[in-house]
């Protein structure tokens, strides 16, 4: 019989083991791990490139992981992360990627629960990205890995025009710089499937009254019905 790992995450320092081999013989070892070593290095500083991987990469995750990447690069840039590989059970398993540190539900950027071959994300305010990567006690996958990078503080043009996940940030060009002048950007947000909702927040919004707004249309083009505020 092969070999195989079994990871057990446990709230307390000791775990007990029994076992029952009536007509055979087994043989058990074991290793206490911390939680850096369950979960690859969680903390990047200062840095302005780098890879970030879920436990146990190219194998797969354990079961019951519960892991925080911390993304820290030079003050004045923003945080770029590119997922080049992503193989999660969609059902139960989640990477949440947050704008600044520490997990906060108001500066959520995106939650990836499904496999796909290439996601790239950016934060918007801040220099520091976290990543937070859960797992249940089900389903493994391989998990992902991805590459991560700095980029100029300043967006020169508008941001992505296509938003088709479940969650998303967007924002006018250069923000939370002033726009430019002579600005028009559209963003077509919703992935196409019958029957869904979409919950539209405004958190800021601040233009000169007179002459610049912002028309928010129902529908795939600018024929729909119109709010303009």
């Amino acid at each position: 019989m092969k070999n195989f790992n079994i990871y057990f995450i446990a709230i307390f320092a000791y775990l007990e083991i029994r076992y029952c081999f009536p007509l055979s013989k087994a043989s058990i070892t074991f290793t206490s791990l911390n939680e850096d070593i369950i979960c690859p290095r969680i903390q990047w500083t200062n840095l302005t490139s780098g890879t970030l991987f879920s436990p146990n990469f190219p194998g797969s995750y354990p079961n019951n992981a519960n892991c925080t990447y911390m993304l820290t690069c030079p003050i004045g840039t923003r945080v770029t992360v590119i997922f080049e590989i992503i193989k999660l059970d969609p059902c139960c398993d989640h990477i949440f990627l947050y704008d600044g540190p520490g997990i906060n539900a108001t500066n959520l950027i995106s939650q990836i629960s499904e496999s796909s071959t290439t996601y790239k994300y950016e934060t918007i305010v801040s220099n520091i990205m976290t990543v937070h990567f859960v797992s249940d006690a089900n389903y493994v996958l391989q998990g992902f890995y991805a590459v991560f990078s700095t980029s100029d503080d300043t967006i020169t043009q508008c941001s992505s025009n296509n938003y088709s996940n479940l969650f998303g940030v967007v924002v006018s060009p250069d923000y939370p710089s002033s726009y430019p002048p002579n600005s028009d950007c559209s963003y077509l947000i919703g992935n196409g499937q019958p029957e869904t909702v979409i919950l539209l927040t405004i958190n800021f919004f601040h233009t000169e009254g007179c002459c610049d707004n912002l028309k928010i249309f129902d529908g795939i083009n600018a024929s729909g019905n119109a709010t303009q505020t």
